[in-house]
């Protein structure tokens, strides 16, 4: 995790390394003797990732794909594309770049939710990839805080409507 505002990010039970951007060496050398090694780099910290990645020459070739999230803020649109700019300046080619479509409503289509960054998918700087999409669900902001993940919930084998049904009839 790269990251140097928000909390440490967590993976069901899988221990995640926090290392904070200016520390490229260390994360560079990491991904030369761990093998599989997952990047995560918090929208606080990208500037100064792709800054400290420049920085070291042909260092992008070790990523084997690029997965970049956008929300439906114009805002962060533009901040994604300016992401996607410094990844083709530095000589990231578009078929190793994803866009995933972050937060989407049931009833937009991406076109309409993301016209900024459709605008920039012609194949430049990623493919467009409509099925790439995550809808919005409000579990996500209920469980924030909780301590439990949505893998959690999922197995959470508890009849919480008998539970509600019992409650009411004691009240």
């Amino acid at each position: 995790s790269i990251e140097s505002v928000n909390a440490d990010a967590s993976l069901d039970g899988v221990e995640v390394e926090r290392i904070l951007a200016h520390r490229f060496a260390t994360l560079h050398a990491r991904m030369q003797t761990d093998g599989n090694v997952i990047v995560d780099v918090g929208a606080s910290s990208v500037e100064d990732f792709l800054e400290r990645m420049a920085a070291w020459r042909g260092s992008h070739e070790d990523f084997d794909l690029w997965v970049v999230p956008v929300v439906r803020s114009r805002k962060q649109q533009h901040d994604t594309i300016n992401t996607l700019k410094a990844l083709r300046a530095m000589g990231v080619p578009a078929q190793r770049v994803r866009v995933v479509f972050n937060w989407m409503e049931h009833r937009e289509t991406i076109e309409d939710d993301f016209e900024v960054i459709c605008a920039l998918g012609n194949g430049e700087y990623f493919a467009l990839r409509p099925e790439a999409k995550l809808m919005y669900n409000e579990v996500y902001d209920r469980i924030k805080g909780t301590g439990r993940t949505l893998s959690d919930v999922v197995r959470d084998d508890t009849d919480y409507k008998a539970m509600i049904q019992a409650a009411a009839t004691q009240a």
